[in-house]
Formats: C-alpha cells, sequence, structure tokens
C-alpha cells in the first residue's frame, strides 16, 4: 500500500475520532465526577470497581433506600455508578424492580405516574403512610430515580426534557406540602437538605438538556450554571454554600462550566452570591459583565486596576442595582475589579429622605482575567 493510500485511510479515521470526542465530550451530565467527595466508604468503594457503568446490586440498592445515609451520598452513589456509551444495562428499571418485585415496566412514555406510585408505595410501607418520614424518603427516592434515569438517558434529548419536567411537577408537589404543613417553617427546614441535592441534580438535567439542543445554546449551559449559584436561599442563615463537600463539587462543576461561559455575549455576576463564584472570573474582549447588587442600591465607584493598581478604568455608581462594563479596550492580563460606596439598606427609603444610619459601608472585590 502506498504512503498517499495510507494517509488516504487515516485521514477519515482521525476526523472520526475527532467528531466523536467532540459530540460525546459535551456532556455536563456525565463528566463531571464527585463521587469521591463522598468520604463514604461504601460510595467510593462501587466508583472504584471499574471504569465505565456498573450494575446496581443489592448493596448499593441498600444504601440508596436506607435512611441512615445522607442524601447527598446517595446522589454520590448515583454518580458513582456511572454511565455507559451505548450501554443497554438500564439502573433506573433495576431500581424499580427492586423497590417492587411485581413491578410490569411499562413503555416509558407517559407511565412516569405509575413509577412514582412505586416509590410511593415502597416509601409508605416503610414508614407510616402520609408522615413526614414517609413524605421524606419519597422526595429522595424520586430525585434518586430522576438522576438515575437521566444517567441511563444522558443522549437522548426527550427523556432528559420529560425527566425535567417531572422534576418541575416534583417541586410544585412538595411547595403545596410545605403551604398545607401545620409549621410550614419546620417542614422546610427538614427537606432542606433535599433542596440542596435537587437544585445540583436539575443544574445538571437542565445543561445537558442545553447541550443536547447544540452549540447555540451552549451559553444556556452556563447560564443553568450560574442560576444555581443564586438560587434563592433567603430561608438560610447565610447565601454561601457552607458545606466542604458541597463547596468542593461545585469547584468541580465550575472547572469543567466554564467552557461554556464564552459562548455568552453577557455574563451575570451577582454579588450577593460572589462567596459561590468563583476567585477569578475568566472574560473575553468581547463579552460584557453584568454585575448585579438586587434588590438593593449602591452608591459610590466601580474601579479597575491592573497588577502595579494603576487604575484603568472607573464609573460613578449612583443608585443603580446593575453595571455593565465591556473589556474591549484593555490588554489581556490580570485585573482587580472593586466596589468602593455605600449600599442603600430599604430600598423605600428616598435617595433625598435618607440618613447616614440607613445606608451600610460596602467593599467589593473581583479578581479578572482578560483574554481575547
Amino acid at each position: 500500500m502506498t504512503n498517499n493510500k495510507k494517509l488516504g485511510i487515516i485521514i477519515p479515521i482521525l476526523c472520526l475520532f475527532s467528531i466523536s470526542k467532540t459530540l460525546f465530550g459535551d456532556s455536563p451530565l456525565t463528566s463531571i465526577k464527585f463521587w469521591d467527595l463522598s468520604g463514604n466508604k461504601k460510595v467510593n468503594k462501587i466508583g472504584m470497581i471499574t471504569e465505565g457503568k456498573k450494575v446496581l446490586n443489592k448493596r448499593a440498592f441498600k444504601f440508596l433506600v436506607s435512611s441512615r445515609n445522607a442524601l447527598s451520598d446517595k446522589i454520590s452513589m448515583v454518580n458513582a455508578l456511572g454511565w455507559g456509551f451505548d450501554s443497554k444495562q438500564e439502573n433506573s428499571i433495576g431500581f424499580l424492580k427492586k423497590l417492587n418485585t411485581d413491578i410490569k415496566m411499562l413503555d416509558d412514555y407517559g407511565n412516569e405516574m405509575y413509577h412514582i406510585d412505586v416509590i410511593r408505595d415502597f416509601a409508605n410501607n416503610e414508614n407510616k403512610s402520609g408522615s413526614m418520614n414517609s413524605l421524606g424518603m419519597q422526595y429522595d427516592l424520586r430525585l434518586i430515580y430522576a438522576y438515575m434515569k437521566a444517567m441511563d438517558h444522558y443522549s437522548n434529548f426527550d427523556t432528559i426534557q420529560r425527566i425535567i419536567s417531572t422534576m418541575n411537577d416534583l417541586k410544585t408537589e412538595i411547595n403545596l406540602e410545605i403551604e398545607i404543613a401545620d409549621n410550614p417553617s419546620e417542614f422546610e427546614k427538614k427537606i432542606r437538605p433535599f433542596w440542596e441535592s435537587y437544585n445540583f441534580i436539575y443544574m445538571l438535567l437542565s445543561a445537558q438538556s442545553h447541550t443536547l439542543a447544540g452549540m447555540h445554546e451552549f451559553c444556556e449551559v452556563w447560564e443553568s450554571y450560574f442560576n444555581y449559584l443564586t438560587t434563592d436561599r433567603s430561608s438560610y442563615e447565610t447565601p454561601c454554600f457552607n458545606d466542604e463537600f458541597i463547596m468542593e463539587r461545585n469547584n468541580r462543576c465550575y472547572q469543567y462550566l466554564q467552557l461554556y461561559m464564552h459562548n455568552c455575549q453577557t455574563i451575570s455576576y451577582d454579588l450577593n452570591y460572589q462567596c459561590n463564584l468563583p476567585d477569578t472570573l475568566t472574560i473575553n474582549k468581547n463579552q460584557e459583565l453584568n454585575i448585579q447588587h438586587y434588590p438593593l442600591f449602591v452608591y459610590g465607584d466601580v474601579v479597575i486596576s491592573n497588577r502595579n493598581d494603576d487604575i484603568i478604568w472607573s464609573k460613578q455608581i449612583n443608585g443603580d442595582d446593575y453595571l455593565s462594563i465591556d473589556f474591549q479596550n484593555l490588554n489581556n492580563g490580570l485585573y482587580s475589579l472593586k466596589l468602593l460606596g455605600k449600599m442603600k439598606n430599604n430600598r423605600d427609603i428616598d435617595y433625598s429622605e435618607a440618613k447616614d444610619s440607613d445606608y451600610s459601608i460596602v467593599t467589593y472585590n473581583i479578581h479578572l482575567k482578560v483574554n481575547e
């Protein structure tokens, strides 16, 4: 065989490999590994068995339905079970069959309510029907099932969309339960760990959906992540992630999902949730940074300085709750953005009537890396 003929064979093979790598590399749902952060020995044992997808065995199933294990560890267990390209093994079906050995697996389309009933019956049999323990187990198992099913069908856009729809229904159902509870605040407090895992899985599913939709929605992948970072936590003591596992998991997410951020013309940055955002924000010159501080107004100055503390750009803020900045005139490099001023604590107080006691002094710092 001549060298030219060999080259003619090699080039298409290399192109096919490159295309495949691009297609199957864009999968937030399967690419973000976090099971090894769990610290749970049983989770780590499953995760370290082998690369690729593992079958849901009796030990893993018992771990997932045990009330002694935290939901975050159970979600990590599903992550440890992994995924497989073109795999025929569906752990979500095995999960339902283990919940009820008499289950009849109907066609997947339109039978989510049947699957939910299987989970509800199992939770009620394990606990007093309708009790907080029963509801809590039901919510946990439905989330585990949704995540497991998504991992089984990670490349199927329609299935991912249906799972997102069922998760929206679950959220509505839980909020209704909170409203009718004898003590809504106590109910809400008890299921906070559930919401932490729910919001995280919902973010992964949303990011996966936008990825499967195509490159025209790659910016929405990043925005799904940003929405997760800035989820309303007004009922919490702090808007910050304050659990080491969640913070480390969030770092893993950022390392992967920041690649999609560069498909956005405008990047949002909410100062209220700065603690959940990266220390250094990488931004391209053709992008605009929208710094938000809703709903409180800020009065003061925004200054951008270089590494030598030379002021490159500045602007006065006069009661705005957002600020847009473009970087077309900046050279590539590292910069520091500082917001210095006072914040009106109550937006209902007119500026002309506000006293010094109506303001708080604020200082925010954002490290920036500007690229072409």
